[in-house]
């Protein structure tokens, strides 16, 4: 009697076909996960460039549209300056009682009002604040404020840390200001921090005009 004769994968064939699936399968998780994390360094990298952006842009749109215009502030006192950054406070920085740091107040003619249609003023009075490890952009609808007057606040550059602004005053660099006659403004403002992606970074700003 003839005898059969059966053909198949042996044990051995069996455990090489698996351990060379297990390395395909292994490379393509690989691959994928190397291709989201691809994407969302992009997608980061570009959400932060367009913050950039946006936040650059409202910096320049403000220097150049500043007011000489005096404030008052929630207790009535009346501003002696238009414009003050810096270490203008015997030579440190203004921190409020939140502990937050003043890196520039002034007064904006950029209200939004077209064609003087509202019955509003185009002037607004904003600060720029070191909060945590944010620079925030504060902006009041009224020059005299009082406690309970709203305010928008948003957030212009985040994860950052030594902050400082100095000043163009004439041909040099100082680290305060204070609008004096004749001169509301310096010529140009460099805000500097440490950020946490990019590392060290400076963002330079031209003063292109100053109203009454």
């Amino acid at each position: 009697m003839a005898r059969r004769h059966q053909s198949g994968l042996t044990l051995v064939e069996m455990l090489v076909a698996l351990s060379v699936f297990s390395v395909i399968a292994v490379s393509c998780l690989v691959i994928m996960r190397l291709g989201l994390d691809s994407d969302e360094q992009l997608q980061e990298a570009t959400q932060l460039a367009a913050d950039f952006q946006l936040a650059r842009s409202l910096i320049k749109s403000d220097m150049a549209q500043l007011s000489a215009r005096l404030t008052r502030d929630e207790l009535g006192q009346r501003s002696f300056v238009a414009m003050r950054g810096g270490n203008f406070q015997f030579g440190e920085p203004l921190v409020n009682d939140q502990g937050e740091t003043l890196l520039l107040s002034l007064v904006s003619n950029g209200r939004f009002n077209p064609d003087n249609q509202y019955p509003q003023s185009s002037l607004q009075y904003i600060e720029y604040m070191l909060v945590d490890d944010r620079v925030v952009r504060r902006v009041w609808p009224f020059l005299d404020r009082l406690e309970e007057t709203p305010h928008s606040e948003q957030i212009l550059f985040d994860s950052v840390s030594d902050v400082s602004m100095t000043f163009l005053d004439g041909p040099r660099w100082v680290n305060q200001w204070q609008s004096r006659p004749g001169s509301v403004a310096p010529r140009a403002i460099s805000l500097e921090f440490e950020h946490s992606s990019l590392g060290p970074m400076r963002q330079l700003f031209l003063v292109t005009g100053t109203s009454a």
